[in-house]
């Protein structure tokens, strides 16, 4: 468990700096250790449990790295020559690409991190 400089447990993986700053860490599944800094204590919780969730379960969704061109040969393949004008399927992947871009970019704003780049 970890201890402010006063000796009080704050948490398992956070630990409090003589600055102030809150250091929550942990080691993911390739045994690399991933650690972050917050002002506040009830961010670097949230961050550890989204940390662990995302590196235990992943994303249940989409790859990390989802193009069109990826979408489109996963789920309209067609064979050679024929055309396939399915715009519903077309219109849901859309959907789902840009509530998935919705959420990365409230979850970075929640965070602090510089949102991607269009």
């Amino acid at each position: 468990m970890g201890k402010n400089p006063r000796g009080k447990e704050i948490g398992k993986g956070i630990s409090q700096r003589k600055d102030g700053l809150y250091c929550a860490r942990f080691v993911n599944k390739r045994g690399k250790r991933q650690e972050r800094c917050f002002s506040a204590l009830p961010r670097a919780r949230n961050w550890l449990d989204d940390a662990k969730h995302t590196d235990k379960y992943g994303n249940a969704f989409t790859p990390s790295i989802m193009t069109v061109d990826i979408v489109l040969g996963i789920w309209l393949p067609t064979p050679a020559g024929t055309a396939r004008n399915d715009i519903s399927i077309i219109s849901n992947l859309c959907q789902i690409a840009s509530a998935r871009i919705k959420n990365e970019r409230q979850r970075k704003q929640r965070y602090n991190e510089p949102a991607p780049q269009q």
